[in-house]
């Protein structure tokens, strides 16, 4: 009668063990960066809400920009809005809400990672235009499609937009709501 395991039998478990880690921990990792995205879409479309009602209230005010990073810095002041920013952004390098920047885009919303951008511009004849730019990575590709994106239309307004938008380091794959 056997009182213990060999050590093949330990190898074995071990090696299982081992296999449905390799499995699950990307699953798992795709699944939290999901939902880190998921809210930020979440707290964005919430600020461009914010940021097209204080337009219609406040139609004369003058230009401003709130950006909060990483480690919790932050430059600029949003404390016109009527939303709750977050303490940290989440997974994200920064997130930025900005209102009246330039002649064509009243205002916008955005979330910024090395792999996707995710936001919302309003332009100036009211129009909101969500969109995921995949700053040309297959894995933000992946990203952008898996929160229900689709590849934009080579004519529309966004993704003339988002393609060109120097700013913010986008070089393709722009990608908007169904």
């Amino acid at each position: 009668m056997r009182k213990g395991f060999t050590l093949i039998e330990l190898l074995v478990v071990v090696l299982i063990i081992g296999i449905l880690a390799a499995i699950a921990l990307p699953q798992y990792t795709k699944s939290v960066e999901r939902s880190r995205a998921a809210n930020a879409v979440v707290w964005i479309k919430a600020a461009a809400d914010s940021l097209q009602r204080y337009a219609f209230e406040n139609p004369d005010a003058g230009s401003f920009m709130y950006q909060i990073n990483a480690d919790g810095s932050s430059s600029g002041s949003a404390d016109s809005l009527d939303i709750t920013l977050p303490a940290a952004v989440g997974g994200y390098e920064w997130c930025e809400v900005r209102f009246k920047f330039d002649d064509a885009t009243a205002s916008s919303a955005l979330c910024h990672k090395s792999k996707y951008d995710i936001g919302i511009d309003i332009f100036t004849d009211g129009y909101a235009y969500p969109y995921c730019a995949s700053n040309g990575d297959p894995d933000g590709d992946a990203m952008c499609k898996g929160l229900g994106y689709s590849v934009a239309s080579p004519y529309s307004d966004t993704l003339r937009h988002c393609l060109g938008d120097a700013d913010h380091g986008i070089n393709g794959g722009c990608w908007v709501q169904k």
